[in-house]
């Protein structure tokens, strides 16, 4: 028998890779007769014949992209409007993918899916999270049982693909007054794409129509759901020593999210995929240990690269500005880059960086960096390490958006002066010295509009560039202007870089042993 000779990675022509088959999961198979429930058509249908736009973008995640065309011609037909298939997304499919959209100037998206609940920026949007299965009786017999075991305030909460079972919750638990089912907000499951919400100015703008003193007076933006669910005065403080009953997979995101967030509660779920229910032990006070060092590496960092991880979630940009003028006070060099999806190889070109801040939506916010050149972390734990006055209260907010009234709060007391004393030089616990850049921080002023910028806010950047450049040793392509001899263009290569056309043809040999 002869021996199979091995493949290498680098001398196939990709034809495995073009004709291998993606794997779909049982729990996204939908049968034809299901298709008009599952995916809400004549929802949507309605909401694309009552829109005045004509473009309709239709969104699906990887796992129900072999769906897309048979709801596209079957919403096509239904409506007469032309329709856009997107397939890849330009970050996480659980957000609405404006970049994608406005490609083909789409006037509303359908987002079929998982959702974060993220609200858009520029496009309204419908949402259709698809009507998965379980087991409704064994539910309903897991809230009896954790009702009926204790007094204790008790959530129950859905993943978004589950969301349709929350109606029978409800009335199985009407009769216990400690049980509370959660639904997410209104403007995810309405009749009508949901409209676009623009993007907040930063700290303390106000409306340009206002005059006199009202045209300085700060305004505070309006705080979303947290986690497209609850209102923001529902804190971790408030719900300390409550239960949560999460309808999901036990390795969902949104279950970290609340984890992490609501950490002094205890977290019970119901797998759909098992049918049953178990108390979750998932160690999150490690988790949270984890955290805190890399408050303490933020500290310490003297050049920050915020990674802008979405385009399409509202106020991603007013957020970004914000950290931008907090790190500036504070002494710290800051870049802002726009990379797609990241991965360690991507993040890995930026030496001069010393820590990441990932400004993302809730479910891709939290990225276990051990395998990155460089830590990644949350808008929180950038403004808990920036602001003199916050203290770590044992708990981490994965939602940036509501982060907005708290950076507020600290970039006006900086304008005011408030804490000049503890932005001394601080003491790391890392390195076990004194950090001190105090010689970088920049003044902070309130501009016309009633902004807080930092002074000289348009050239900073580029110093911080150059001067880093000067230090590397390689520092790009010399231009050798004049010195280089001009000579005759010639004829190149051809082919490709496998095998050139002008080389030897090696695809076939002999199986004999060479002496």
């Amino acid at each position: 028998m002869s021996e199979e000779e091995p493949k290498s990675a680098f001398s196939n022509d990709g034809a495995e890779a073009m004709t291998r088959g993606v794997a779909v999961g049982d729990e996204s198979a939908v049968t034809p007769e299901d298709m008009e429930t599952f995916f809400e058509l004549s929802r949507c249908t309605n909401a694309v014949a009552n829109h005045p736009g004509n473009k309709i973008a239709l969104q699906f995640p990887d796992e129900l992209l072999h769906y897309g065309v048979t709801v596209t011609e079957e919403l096509k037909s239904r409506t007469g409007k032309e329709f856009y298939l997107l397939a890849d997304t330009t970050f996480g499919s659980c957000c609405v993918d404006e970049v994608a959209a406005e490609h083909v100037d789409a006037d509303v998206v359908i987002h079929f899916g998982n959702s974060c609940l993220s609200r858009t920026s520029r496009l309204p949007a419908l949402y259709v999270f698809g009507k998965y299965p379980l087991d409704q009786q064994a539910l309903l017999e897991y809230v009896t049982k954790l009702a009926e075991e204790d007094a204790s305030e008790v959530h129950v909460l859905f993943d978004v693909r589950y969301q349709h079972h929350q109606s029978a919750v409800e009335a199985a638990a009407e009769r216990y007054s400690h049980v509370h089912v959660v639904g997410v907000d209104a403007a995810f499951t309405s009749a009508e794409p949901a409209p676009a919400i623009p993007h907040s100015h930063r700290s303390g703008d106000s409306n340009d129509g206002d005059d006199g003193e009202e045209q300085h007076k700060p305004r505070r933006p309006q705080q979303p759901p947290r986690f497209g669910r609850y209102d923001p005065s529902f804190t971790n403080e408030a719900a300390s020593g409550h239960r949560f009953l999460f309808v999901g997979a036990p390795t969902s995101r949104l279950l970290m999210n609340h984890m992490l967030y609501f950490s002094q509660s205890t977290f019970f779920t119901f797998d759909p995929a098992t049918g049953a229910g178990r108390q979750e032990t998932a160690r999150v006070n490690r988790q949270l240990m984890k955290r805190y060092f890399l408050i303490q590496k933020a500290k310490d960092a003297g050049t920050v690269g915020l990674v802008v991880g979405t385009l399409g979630s509202a106020d991603y940009k007013g957020v970004t500005d914000r950290l931008r003028t907090m790190l500036r006070a504070c002494g710290k060099k800051d870049y802002t880059l726009l990379v797609g999806k990241i991965n360690p190889a991507k993040l890995a070109n930026f030496d001069e960086i010393d820590i990441y801040c990932l400004v993302a939506c809730p479910e891709h916010s939290l990225i276990d960096s051990a395998e990155f050149y460089r830590p990644v972390i949350t808008p929180y734990e950038l403004e808990l390490a920036c602001a003199p006055a916050r203290e770590w209260g044992g708990f981490l907010e994965s939602d940036f958006r509501q982060l907005v009234p708290m950076i507020d709060e600290d970039l006006n007391a900086l304008l005011d002066g408030d804490g000049d004393d503890e932005r001394e030089p601080h003491f790391s616990l890392i390195s076990n010295a004194y950090i001190d850049h105090s010689d970088r921080k920049q003044e902070l002023v309130r501009t016309d509009r009633g902004e807080i910028v930092a002074r000289d806010d348009n050239t900073t950047l580029a110093q911080y560039g150059g001067g880093f450049l000067q230090t590397r040793t390689y520092q790009g392509l010399q231009q050798r202007l004049g010195e280089t001899e001009v000579s005759k263009a010639i004829q190149g290569r051809t082919g490709v870089p496998i095998q050139y056309d002008e080389e030897p043809d090696t695809s076939t040999h002999d199986g004999g042993d060479k002496a």
